[in-house]
């Protein structure tokens, strides 16, 4: 591909471009069990996964909850 090199010479990976724009928001009701719903997410490549009940949003899930829970 020709736009390939022109890609690596400004640091871009091919690989990156190709793939698919990273979802932003997973919606999930609140029954969907947690390692599911990460599950999903990463499929997806996600970076939040809101939970909501209808209208109402009940929260937000983000990597960095993620990591927090690791941490403790």
């Amino acid at each position: 591909d020709r736009h390939a090199g022109r890609l690596r010479r400004h640091g871009v990976s091919p690989d990156l471009v190709a793939r698919p724009p990273a979802a932003a928001v997973l919606v999930v009701p609140p029954t969907t069990l947690l390692h599911r719903a990460s599950a999903q997410a990463a499929s997806m490549r996600a970076r939040r996964i809101m939970i909501a009940s209808g209208d109402e949003v009940l929260g937000v899930i983000t990597g960095l909850t993620f990591a927090r829970v690791v941490a403790e």
